[in-house]
């Protein structure tokens, strides 16, 4: 969002960013600040662990962004997350008289937990939504808090079909996405339309390694559910000297790093923590590995170590199966031996890793990706402004901001381990 910002600018459009933000205030707020000369306002929440399903509508939240829409008066609203803000945004749009598109990046509008990855994400879910798998999973989820009425859980499924309803276009970033996100939601494909992502940076092209042990990296935040543990174990199986690995980022839970670490001891593995893409482009490596466990719906990195001339092996999920070429190897997740088999033969057969090399075609630039949200502004543009009825959202339904002080105040109490009032 940052970079359609800033090329959206440099081509002649007037751009702010609304946001949300981790960072809570006494009150509902919002700050100003300008960045690339573009204006951001960020909108601070005042209430706790905002992130929770439960709270993922905020009446006050969705005041104040109707009064930023009033007052900027923008032509189109495009919604990328509701995350930190409140779940009707193409909603609050219509009622300021705005036409409205979406980008879906992940499964948000069908999962309590964003990502249909329980636990610690071994596992993609493919339950179609439903109180009595969903609320539970959900639960899980530090803090514990007594689950939410099943009569939350609907308002919460309606609200978000209103809100792809209400939107004048719908975007996904896969086709496989999109047809899971019509299945869930009980919609027709037609009614998603499909934007690939492009590159948020221009990646300088990388540095192939020469002769000797194969070697390869991985990178990103490093989270379990992105699979690093099984690329160590894949190392590990193989003989001594077979393959080198790079594992580029931070890692975002102790317990896990920790894991890996005492895995990876006394192979040949390094952990670069935090990295710049000058680090990644000049660390000399054979190919990328995307171990991911759960359901990729775009996979930026596979487009990263394309433009850094890598290819790459990775799992034979989601958006990854979809869009890999004769440059990808897949492997399914979470099968270390599969993926060792893959690394093995590729250090023993050079050819055949020359071959996946000179088949690797460097990303779409992130101007066709401008070019065509342009042309998706203009239509809904020209579609104009929808009825703020036409997806059912129902105010009535839903708590006023005292009603919502109230529930806060419950929230904190339960949160203290207070008995429930």
């Amino acid at each position: 969002m940052e970079r359609l910002a800033r090329e959206l600018r440099n081509g002649g459009h007037g751009v702010f960013v609304i946001t949300g933000t981790f960072e809570p205030r006494n009150a509902v707020e919002i700050a100003e600040r300008e960045q690339d000369g573009v204006r951001i306002y960020t909108i601070h929440r005042s209430d706790l662990y905002f992130d929770r399903w439960e709270k993922t509508y905020e009446p006050r939240v969705s005041r104040a962004l109707l009064e930023l829409l009033k007052r900027l008066r923008p032509d189109v609203v495009h919604g990328h997350h509701f995350i930190r803000l409140s779940r009707d945004i193409a909603h609050t749009a219509a009622l300021a008289g705005i036409p409205a598109v979406l980008t879906l990046h992940d499964f948000t509008t069908t999962c309590l937990i964003g990502f249909r990855a329980p636990g610690a994400g071994a596992s993609f879910c493919d339950l179609q939504p439903a109180y009595g798998d969903c609320v539970p999973c959900a639960g899980a989820v530090t803090p514990a808090i007594p689950l939410a009425p099943e009569s939350e859980f609907r308002l919460l499924r309606d609200d978000f079909r209103s809100e792809l309803l209400t939107a004048r276009f719908v975007c996904c970033i896969s086709s496989t996405q999109r047809a899971l996100l019509a299945k869930y939601h009980q919609l027709p494909e037609a009614h998603f339309s499909v934007v690939p992502l492009a590159l948020v940076a221009e990646l300088p092209r990388g540095t192939e390694a020469g002769s000797g042990p194969l070697r390869v990296a991985s990178w990103g935040i490093q989270m379990e559910r992105k699979g690093a543990h099984v690329l160590i174990e894949a190392v590990r199986r193989l003989p001594a000297g077979t393959v080198e690995a790079e594992i580029f980022g931070r890692f975002d839970d102790p317990g896990y790093e920790s894991r890996c670490r005492a895995a990876a001891k006394d192979h040949s593995i390094q952990f670069r923590g935090r990295f710049e893409w000058s680090e990644l482009a000049s660390t000399p490596l054979h190919a990328s590995v995307l171990p991911s466990l759960t359901f990729e719906t775009f996979g930026l990195t596979l487009d990263e170590s394309r433009a850094l001339g890598h290819p790459v092996i990775a799992t034979d999920l989601g958006a990854y199966r979809e869009r890999a070429d004769r440059s990808t190897l897949l492997f399914p997740a979470g099968d270390a031996g599969a993926l060792a088999a893959h690394l093995a033969r590729l250090a023993s057969d050079r050819e055949a890793l020359a071959g996946l090399r000179a088949a690797v075609a460097p990303p779409e630039p992130f101007g066709a990706y401008v070019t065509r949200m342009e042309a998706l502004y203009a239509a809904a543009i020209a579609k104009g402004p929808p009825d703020p009825g036409l997806g059912g959202f129902d105010s009535q339904r839903h708590p006023s901001e005292s009603e919502f002080a109230a529930r806060e105040a419950e929230f904190v109490r339960r949160l203290s381990g207070g008995p429930p009032q």
